[in-house]
């Protein structure tokens, strides 16, 4: 068989693989077991956990699957060890400064406004931690699905940036909306921006642990620590857990309205800041030095 069928066929593979097992998961927790929370009840932390996590599995079992079938390790699929904490450090660092200067602009412009804390200091330590545990499993299931062992096996048949292009495309596309809700723009752009800058860190590291710590903490960021809504939660509300009682009350183009912090035009610039800014702190590294600088514990890629 030529190697880029073989290529093509093991990603298709993964793809169903991850969405059988993700998907019958998600059935047994919403169907039989009644454990996550039915659509049009307010979001809460448990139900990320569950129904995100049946993604990490998923995805998880396809990666092994594609791994036994490619003759592959885990290491070369995206998922190298060496200085894994560190990159998810500088990768949540990232995705947090955008969201704050993102808001602190819209602040500046008289957008948002903090308000009174939500709730009680031991109510606010546990959802925080809840709330995290939470967005990170919402940002593992997204990009070990989109960016990890799939892109690997597409970035064969087609090459790295045409398959990183295409997978952030079907990312930015999922995210688009349609019917009532209307068609998301900017937020499908937005996410096609952060998609390539995730690419680009999978690039250079070789490894997914940037972009999960940089998805992670862009959705924790804007849902919890300044209360951005969300269509999907009831419309278009804020989580009512969240940090702040304020909120955002400027034009859509600034604060995406109903879809979020996430869907504002402004972001897109700021991720771009982002990425130049990325590119320009490892230029002129290979990929052995820049894993060294974001972190690994010794010289070696392992």
């Amino acid at each position: 068989m030529r190697p880029r069928l073989r290529a093509l066929l093991s990603f298709v593979l993964f793809l169903v693989v991850a969405q059988l097992v993700s998907g019958g998961l998600e059935w047994v927790l919403v169907r039989k077991l009644q454990l996550v929370v039915p659509t049009g009840r307010p979001w809460e932390p448990s139900f990320f956990v569950l129904w995100e996590g049946a993604g990490v599995v998923g995805a998880l079992v396809a990666t092994s699957v594609l791994a036994r079938v490619s003759g592959r390790g885990f290491a070369e699929l995206g998922y190298r060890t060496g200085g894994a904490w560190r990159q998810l450090l500088a990768g949540g660092a990232m995705g947090f400064i955008v969201v704050t200067v993102l808001v602190f602009i819209a602040t500046a412009l008289g957008a948002y406004a903090a308000g009174q804390p939500m709730m009680s200091p031991a109510a606010t330590t546990g959802y925080a931690f809840a709330w995290l545990l939470a967005m990170a499993g919402t940002s593992f299931a997204g990009e070990m699905t989109l960016h990890g062992a799939g892109l690997f096996a597409l970035a064969e048949v087609m090459g790295f940036w045409p398959a990183a292009v295409t997978l952030s495309l079907l990312g930015a596309a999922l995210g688009l909306g349609s019917g009532a809700s209307g068609l998301n723009y900017a937020g499908a752009v937005n996410a096609l921006g952060i998609g390539l800058l995730c690419c680009y860190a999978i690039q250079r590291t070789r490894a997914i642990w940037f972009a999960c710590g940089l998805h992670a903490l862009l959705d924790y960021t804007s849902l919890f620590v300044f209360g951005s809504p969300s269509r999907g939660n009831q419309g278009g509300e804020p989580i009512l857990t969240r940090l702040f009682t304020g909120g955002f009350h400027g034009p859509m183009w600034l604060t995406g309205g109903s879809a979020g912090i996430e869907s504002s035009w402004l972001m897109l610039p700021i991720v771009g800041v982002a990425l130049a800014g990325y590119w320009y702190s490892f230029r002129g590294t290979n990929a052995v030095q820049l894993i060294d600088k974001v972190g690994v514990v010794s010289g070696k890629v392992t």
